[in-house]
C-alpha cells in the first residue's frame, strides 16, 4: 500500500457556519492529520491552514438541508480571515441540464454580485450527474458549460468578469478543463468533487481543488459535514477563493446614530457590511441631554432627556426623572392660591402630576383707603380682600381746621374740617374764651362793649354781649381822667378818697 500525503488548505461544509464554535473547531483541526483509502492508497491529510471554505451562492431545492451562503456568513467568514469557494448547485436530470446552462449562469452572477464577490473570481457550477461516457458529455455536460460560459465571457451580462468553474467527478473536469478555446465549453478552473468511486479521481490531474473524502462531523445544535480540500502548489489560493479585506474597528459616520460601518479596503469592492450601534447606558450631561456610547465604534449618541410626570419630594419642590438615564430633576413648586375666606388659603402646584397641597393663613398687604369711609387690605397670594372701617387717631389742631388720621397700618387717609367752638366764657375782665370741642384748641378775643361810669363814680362798667359778662371795676387814672371809661371829676380816682370809717 502506497501513503500519499496530502496537505489541506481549505474546507467544504454542507451548511452555514452560523456558530463560533463551529468556526472555533475548524481552526483546532490545524495540525492534525486525517486518513483515508482509496483503493490501494492510503491518504494522509494533514491540516496545515483553513484558509477557504466552499460555500453555496444557491441552496439546491431537492437538497434538503440549509446550504446557502448568508450575508451574516460572509461577514463572519471575512471578519476572521477566512476567504469562500463559491459554488452553484441547483438539481437537475439528465433531460434539463441541457436547457438551463443560460439561466443557472445568470442567477449566479447575480448572487455572486448580492454578496459582493470580488472581481475575476470563479463560481465553481456543480454538475453531480452520473457522467461516464462520451455520449453524456456531448448531451449534457457540454451544452450546459457552453450556455454558461457563453453568458461569462459576454462583458455586458459579467460586468465583473466572473471565471466560471466545474465542480464534478474527475472525467467531466478533465473533459471541461482540455477542451479547446473554440469548444466554447472550456472552463476556467476544475474543483474535482470527492466521489472517490467514480471512474478519474485517482487519475484526473487538471484540478486546482481535490476534494478529500466526507470523514469529519461537527455536532451541535445542527450538524456539519465537512470535506476537506487540497489545493496544489501551483494555485494561488487568491485566484480561486475571495475575501472581503475588512478592518479592525468599525467605522464611525458622523450623524448615524443607527448603524455603523465595515467597508472592503480592496481594490473596486463596494461591499459594507452596516451593524445596529451597540450601546451602553444613557449617561446624563446636565439636566437637558444624556449620551450613551457605541462600544464598538465609540459613536456618541446625544439626546434630550424625556421625562416622566412631576411628583412632590415633600421639601418645597417636585421632581421628575428621565425615563430613559435615570436623571432627577428638581424645581421648586409652582404654586397657585385659591382663597378659603377669612380662615386662609389652600395651596397647590400646578405642574402635572404634582400632587402638593396645603393650607395656609392669608399674607395680607397694609391696609389702604376706599374713598368711602372704609379701608381694605388684600393677601398678595390669593388675591381676598378684607374691608374695615377706619380707625382714627384724636383730633389735633392744623391751624385753622384739625384733622385726624386713620391709624391702620398703611393706611394713609387724614381727614379734615373746620374748629367745632363752643361758647365764649368769659377769660377775666379783657377778654372771653371759646374752645373747640374735638381738639381742644382756644380762641380768645377782647370783651365787646362800652365802658361808662357807675353811679357812684368810683368806677365804670360794661355789658359784652359775646360772652354775657357784665364787668364793673375801679377807674384807671391817667392824669387826672380815666383810660377807659373817660371819668375826670376831681383828677384823681374817687376811690382813692374812700376812707375807713372807723378811723
Amino acid at each position: 500500500m502506497t501513503t500519499k500525503r496530502i496537505i489541506v488548505y481549505g474546507c467544504d461544509t454542507m451548511q452555514p457556519l452560523r456558530h463560533s464554535i463551529y468556526r472555533k473547531i475548524l481552526n483546532d483541526c490545524v495540525g492534525q492529520v486525517f486518513s483515508h483509502t482509496i483503493r490501494d492508497t492510503k491518504y494522509e491529510y494533514e491540516v496545515r491552514a483553513i484558509s477557504f471554505i466552499g460555500r453555496y451562492l444557491k441552496n439546491m431545492p431537492v437538497s434538503g438541508g440549509d446550504k446557502e451562503l448568508t450575508q451574516d456568513e460572509v461577514y463572519e467568514l471575512c471578519a476572521s480571515g477566512k476567504r469562500i469557494v463559491s459554488i452553484w448547485e441547483m438539481s437537475g436530470t439528465s433531460d434539463d441540464f441541457a436547457n438551463v446552462g443560460d439561466s443557472h449562469a445568470m442567477q449566479a452572477i447575480e448572487a455572486a454580485n448580492s454578496f459582493g464577490q470580488h472581481p475575476g473570481t470563479p463560481i465553481f457550477f456543480a454538475f453531480e450527474l452520473p457522467t461516464t461516457n462520451s455520449q453524456q458529455m456531448q448531451t449534457l455536460v457540454e451544452p450546459y458549460f457552453r450556455d454558461i460560459v457563453s453568458r461569462f465571457k459576454n462583458p455586458v451580462l459579467n460586468p465583473k468578469g466572473y471565471k466560471v468553474g466545474v465542480y464534478a467527478n474527475g472525467l467531466v473536469c478533465e473533459h471541461l478543463m482540455n477542451a479547446s478555446e473554440d469548444s466554447g465549453y472550456k472552463v476556467d478552473y476544475a474543483l474535482l468533487a470527492g466521489a472517490t468511486g467514480w471512474q478519474g479521481y485517482n487519475d484526473c490531474d487538471c484540478w486546482c481543488i481535490r476534494q478529500g473524502c466526507k470523514q469529519f462531523t461537527i455536532e451541535g445544535d445542527v450538524d456539519i459535514n465537512v470535506d476537506w480540500d487540497e489545493v496544489p502548489e501551483n494555485v494561488r489560493i487568491a485566484d480561486i477563493a475571495w475575501g472581503h479585506v475588512l478592518p479592525n474597528v468599525w467605522q464611525d459616520v458622523p450623524g448615524d446614530d443607527d448603524l455603523h460601518y465595515k467597508t472592503c479596503s480592496h481594490t473596486g469592492c463596494n461591499y459594507e457590511r452596516a451593524e445596529a450601534h451597540e450601546y451602553s447606558n444613557w449617561t446624563a450631561d446636565n439636566s437637558t441631554t444624556h449620551s450613551r456610547t457605541c462600544g464598538k465604534c465609540l459613536h456618541i449618541q446625544t439626546k434630550d432627556h424625556v421625562y416622566g410626570s412631576w411628583s412632590d419630594k415633600g421639601n418645597g419642590t417636585h421632581v421628575r426623572e428621565c425615563l430613559a438615564c435615570g436623571y432627577e430633576q428638581a424645581q421648586a413648586h409652582t404654586k397657585s392660591y385659591s382663597s378659603n375666606g377669612t380662615s386662609g388659603h389652600t395651596v397647590t402646584c400646578t405642574k402635572s402630576g404634582c400632587n402638593y397641597s396645603a393650607t395656609e393663613e392669608h399674607t395680607m398687604s397694609s391696609w389702604s383707603d376706599c374713598g368711602d369711609g372704609r379701608h381694605k387690605r388684600e393677601c398678595t397670594k390669593c388675591g381676598y380682600v378684607e374691608y374695615s372701617g377706619h380707625v382714627y387717631n384724636e383730633w389735633e389742631d392744623n391751624g385753622t381746621t384739625h384733622k385726624r388720621t386713620c391709624r391702620a397700618a398703611g393706611c394713609s387717609y387724614t381727614q379734615t374740617e373746620e374748629h367745632t367752638y363752643g361758647s365764649w366764657v368769659k377769660l377775666n375782665n379783657d377778654r372771653h374764651r371759646r374752645t373747640c370741642s374735638k381738639c381742644g384748641k382756644a380762641q380768645t378775643q377782647l370783651h365787646g362793649g362800652v365802658w361808662v361810669c357807675t353811679p357812684d363814680k368810683l368806677g365804670h362798667r360794661k355789658h359784652c354781649s359775646t360772652c354775657g359778662a357784665d364787668i364793673e371795676e375801679i377807674h384807671t387814672m391817667s392824669n387826672g381822667t380815666c383810660t377807659k371809661c373817660g371819668y375826670s371829676g376831681g383828677g384823681a380816682n374817687p376811690a382813692d378818697n374812700i376812707g375807713d370809717e372807723n378811723e
